[in-house]
């Protein structure tokens, strides 16, 4: 089949080259990336004067993967927002918070922020719909899908090695400490919400995600898991929810030095966010995931629930799981931050083995 310029291959490969060339290329694979591209064109179109439809995402019933009989365990699917993850929220109060306090005003400046991913893709679509440029600053290490579909929908992408010297920790640190470098170097070029300090991003979570579990839930919900990334879930629902029933208990779930799931961080070889340090007291139980039991989780998701989740979901159902043994009854609700199709390399790379070598 020819590649003109004109075809919807064509468009396709230029914003996913890795899936290959038309000809060469499965179809299946291909359609997938051509319906991901489609949508997120979509959302680039302006909005209006209120908030995107963003929330209200669906709550999915899993208790099939427990064995006890009186627990039933939930999670809210937030790959159902308009740009594809729970950083939706995020990037949306924060926006539209900086704006009310006069710190953003269109045309003035740009938007730069540190981010795995989620919250850069979310930002990249809120923000140029609004009419802002963006650039986002993402660790190497993040998936090739993210990355491209970064590109795709307009941002600049600023790619960080892990060795950077001075070396201020892993990962998203890195990404951190260079995008505050950009923008003290060029006052007033930028602006940088910086979802790890800001509260826009709790409050996010305590508006929105804590009231629509706790409605989902009929306010039946005994315990809530998430994973750590920069704290704003687990901190903004869970003192929601400890406001409405002191009794629930809210588990972080915490990677093992040296993963691979994008999202997530490891508070001892990466440093604690602000917003998270400051309400620690909101978690009562910390578990720890590695990458093995998060990517089989997320690889038994789509086996046996036909529910096409990220490795940090897979990580989720791994905490709520483990919850689950010790609880025996009770209604536990998780999160789960994003789908598989912005992790597809990763996955296949775990299949391999690669990762561990990656190390």
């Amino acid at each position: 089949m020819a590649c003109s310029r004109r075809s919807g291959w064509w468009r396709i490969w230029q914003v996913f080259p890795f899936a290959g060339k038309p000809d060469g290329a499965s179809k299946p694979l291909l359609d997938i990336y051509q319906g991901t591209v489609r949508r997120f064109s979509r959302r680039l179109r302006p909005l209006g004067a209120g908030s995107p439809r963003i929330g209200n995402t669906p709550i999915r019933d899993l208790s099939d993967f427990s064995r006890w009989n009186g627990l039933r365990i939930m999670a809210k699917l937030e790959w159902f927002n308009p740009w594809g993850s729970v950083k939706d929220r995020v990037a949306w109060y924060m926006v539209k918070g900086a704006e009310e306090r006069g710190e953003l005003r269109r045309g003035e400046r740009i938007i730069i922020e540190p981010s795995s991913g989620n919250t850069g893709i979310a930002l990249t679509g809120i923000a140029r719909s609004l009419g802002y440029s963006v650039e986002v600053v993402i660790p190497k290490a993040a998936s090739e899908e993210t990355k491209m579909i970064l590109r795709g929908m307009g941002a600049n992408v600023w790619e960080v090695e892990d060795d950077l010297c001075p070396r201020v920790g892993r990962g998203t640190d890195q990404s951190i400490s260079l995008a505050k470098a950009a923008v003290r170097s060029h006052p007033g070029k930028y602006f940088m919400p910086n979802q790890y300090e800001n509260l826009d991003n709790v409050r996010a979570h305590y508006e929105t995600t804590g009231p629509e579990i706790w409605r989902q839930t009929m306010g039946k919900i005994t315990h809530f898991v998430a994973g750590i990334g920069t704290g704003g879930t687990v901190i903004g629902v869970g003192s929601y929810l400890k406001e409405r029933n002191p009794r629930v208990k809210v588990y972080a779930v915490e990677p093992v030095k040296g993963h691979h799931i994008q999202g997530l961080r490891n508070l001892e070889e990466s440093s604690m966010p602000k917003i998270l340090s400051e309400k620690l007291d909101v978690v009562d139980e910390w578990i720890k995931v590695d990458d093995r039991e998060a990517f089989e989780a997320a690889e038994r998701l789509y086996r046996e629930a036909g529910i096409p989740a990220g490795p940090s979901s897979g990580a989720a159902l791994h905490g709520a799981l483990k919850v689950a043994e010790e609880a025996r009854e009770g209604l536990i609700v998780t999160v789960f931050p994003d789908g598989r199709e912005r992790h597809e390399s990763t996955f296949r790379k775990y299949r391999e083995g690669l990762l561990l070598k990656e190390g």
